[in-house]
């Protein structure tokens, strides 16, 4: 299989990273998953590493800064802004916001002020990562072989160790690595690099060590975990091993009629994914404030209708984006 045949499950990816994410969310804990779902924050470094094949396959076609920014500005913010006011009713339910935090979620800029209040580190992160893509792509193009790649993906890793003890920096700075990685793999995909069996071997072993790492820092480094990234550093042998391992299972699963229905649910969550992923947070923190102040009763019960309630909420959030998109313009032109 090429490479590039793998990346084409990059949607795939994106949806079993949500469900992952969600789940992550989700209150309570059942025996025998406790651990996957405990290290369902890893759903975001496959995000991120998808968005770098992209944000590479993007820069590929035409290179231009501006174009390429705005191009990526233009897929998030419409949703975001459409969504935000849904989350600033609960925000200014829940705690106390103040005008510049107001102006720091609506810029997306609010986790980097420290001062807390943000809807969610990720929309920071991730405008973050589109500023430094055009940069990324450059050097991933000119440093070339494989070995100063491996260097240059350790230089950025040392890169977030100034950051340890600061969460607000370090849950971002830590997934520089992967995002890059995604932008070597689309290279190479570019390059007509294929993936044969052998080629799986160093993919797997290096995910069986990051999840050996991972179980090691929740056994016995739990103090260590968040402030020091090692809940995020794991997922850098992980995540690519783990996506190709994914888009070999989808192909299988692709090549039959009884199955290939799982691919098609997968891709259309992956489609989704913003969606999801601002619908969930918003929909969970709700719950967990009503239960918490005794306007909800009956826990399972509440969030099981809460999930249920996401692929509505996401498909009211596309179409409302989609009416204000198209409507917009034509109410500035007086039209």
């Amino acid at each position: 299989m090429k490479l590039e045949n793998t990346l084409k499950y990059r949607s795939v990816w994106m949806g079993v990273a949500m469900l992952w994410v969600v789940l992550y969310h989700t209150s309570g804990t059942l025996a025998g998953y406790s651990f996957f779902k405990n290290i369902g924050y890893g759903g975001v470094d496959l995000c991120l590493f998808a968005s770098g094949v992209g944000c590479y396959y993007s820069l590929s076609k035409n290179d231009n800064v501006f174009e390429f920014t705005k191009r990526r500005l233009f897929r998030i913010f419409p949703t975001y802004w459409c969504f935000l006011p849904f989350w600033f009713v609960y925000a200014f339910k829940a705690f106390e916001m103040k005008v510049p935090d107001v102006i720091g979620n609506i810029f997306g800029v609010q986790n980097f002020t420290g001062k807390g209040n943000a809807f969610n580190w990720y929309i920071s992160a991730i405008l973050l990562f589109y500023i430094l893509a055009p940069y990324l792509k450059m050097l991933c193009d000119k440093v070339g072989s494989l070995p100063k790649q491996l260097l240059v993906i350790a230089l950025l890793f040392a890169f977030s160790v100034p950051f340890w003890n600061s969460f607000t920096y370090i849950i971002t700075v830590s997934r520089l690595p992967i995002f890059y990685i995604g932008m070597v793999f689309a290279k190479s995909s570019k390059d007509g690099v294929k993936l044969g069996y052998k080629n799986m071997i160093p993919y797997t072993l290096a995910m069986i060590a990051g999840f050996v790492l991972l179980w090691v820092s929740f056994e016995y480094l739990s103090d260590y975990r968040w402030n020091n990234g090692l809940y995020w550093y794991p997922f850098i042998l992980i995540t690519p091993g783990l996506c190709v391992c994914l888009s070999f299972i989808m192909s299988l699963l692709d090549k039959s009629k009884f199955t290939s229905w799982i691919v098609s649910l997968l891709s259309l969550v992956g489609k989704y994914s913003f969606e999801v992923y601002l619908v969930h947070i918003l929909i969970y923190d709700s719950v967990n404030y009503m239960i918490n102040n005794g306007v909800l009763d009956g826990e399972k019960i509440v969030y099981a209708l809460a999930l249920c309630a996401i692929p509505f909420a996401c498909l009211l959030l596309n179409y409302l984006t989609k009416l204000v998109t198209k409507t917009l313009p034509s109410i500035i032109k007086g039209k």
